[in-house]
């Protein structure tokens, strides 16, 4: 849960037009909590999860968001359709490794994604990535008004770019102001209204952004990165639509009508880690969420039934190395008891 009750909690989704700053030290809500889609958070190290969200408005349609992680991760994010926005992504803002979509990313990438579309991010130890979030209209007008071109196809379809390191530095420095702005907010809760200051800020970033994407080369496997992309999020549907269903692999396979193989390749390539260890790690987050939102007489034994885990001992050891505590003390904390 976010470590401050004064700020926004995992029961409202955090909107762009506010400033502030949260950690959390839950993945749930972490992930309830971001703003722009539907996400999912997998610990990968053995250790307490603990994340902040830094979030600057710099008004006019534009915003700026940075999500550090004290330990590796594996994102799930399915960006919305409805929003009129164009999210500029950059996987490695701070920290040198990164895996999107089963592509390697580093220092120099930027993703740029509209709605609609399911992506994976695998980040390895402390890691921060940002994201500039521009209502589509401004990012037009801008790139008209400055580069008098026609606008690139980046523009209408998500795609993984390369850039000059320098225009990614530049980038870089940039989001580092506007994290560096919420110092001067007064209080600790998050504000509505844009500092002075962040106009000239605002315009900087935009003058960059579309230096770097005029100048810039789209990966040429775009179409086969779609259709992995698609058949990932088939993979995701099915696995949250029938969560108390899939106990292995052949449930799986069965209910998306792939091959194992071809499973096993794209969860390999968008997650870094095998099928079962995957699906595995997907039925425990389910187990973790039961416990933080438990209904009637839930038990841990029955919570991990309900998700196929049928070796209680085995169940908690692999639960403890993922959320740091065991089961019981998950349950426990939630309904407020004490911990022997």
């Amino acid at each position: 849960m976010p470590k401050n009750s004064n700020r926004p909690t995992s029961s409202g989704r955090l909107g762009f037009g506010i400033s502030g700053e949260l950690h959390f030290d839950d993945p749930d809500a972490f992930a309830a909590a971001f703003p722009g889609g539907n996400y999912g958070v997998i610990p990968l190290d053995h250790e307490p999860f603990h994340s902040a969200i830094k979030m600057a408005n710099l008004g006019g349609g534009v915003s700026v968001r940075s999500a550090s992680f004290a330990g590796g991760v594996l994102i799930r994010a399915e960006f919305v359709g409805d929003l009129p926005t164009i999210a500029f992504l950059f996987p490695c803002i701070n920290g040198g490794h990164a895996v999107f979509n089963g592509r390697e990313a580093d220092p120099r990438s930027l993703t740029v994604s509209h709605g609609n579309i399911s992506s994976q991010f695998r980040l390895q130890g402390p890691h921060e990535l940002a994201a500039i979030t521009i209502q589509r209209d401004t990012m037009l007008e801008a790139y008209d008004a400055l580069s008098g071109g026609r606008a690139p196809a980046c523009l209408s379809s998500s795609t993984l770019m390369t850039v000059n390191p320098t225009h990614a530095e530049r980038i870089g420095i940039l989001c580092g102001e506007a994290n560096d702005m919420l110092k001067l907010l007064p209080g600790t809760k998050p504000q509505m209204n844009p500092i002075p200051g962040l106009n000239l800020l605002r315009d900087r970033m935009l003058a960059t952004l579309i230096t770097t994407i005029a100048t810039d080369r789209d990966e040429r496997d775009r179409r086969a990165m779609s259709r992995q992309t698609a058949a990932m999020a088939r993979i995701e549907r099915h696995i949250d639509d029938h969560a108390h269903e899939i106990s292995g692999l052949q449930d799986l396979c069965a209910g998306v009508g792939m091959a194992l193989r071809t499973i096993e390749a794209i969860i390999r390539s968008r997650t870094g880690l095998t099928a079962l260890d995957y699906l595995k790690r997907r039925r425990l987050a389910f187990v973790h969420r039961q416990l933080l939102n438990p209904v009637g007489a839930t038990t841990v034994a029955n919570a991990a039934l309900s998700f196929g885990f049928l070796h209680f001992g085995r169940f908690s050891a692999e639960y403890r190395r993922a959320y740091g505590e065991l089961p019981s003390h998950t349950l426990a904390r939630t309904l407020g008891k004490s911990i022997d």
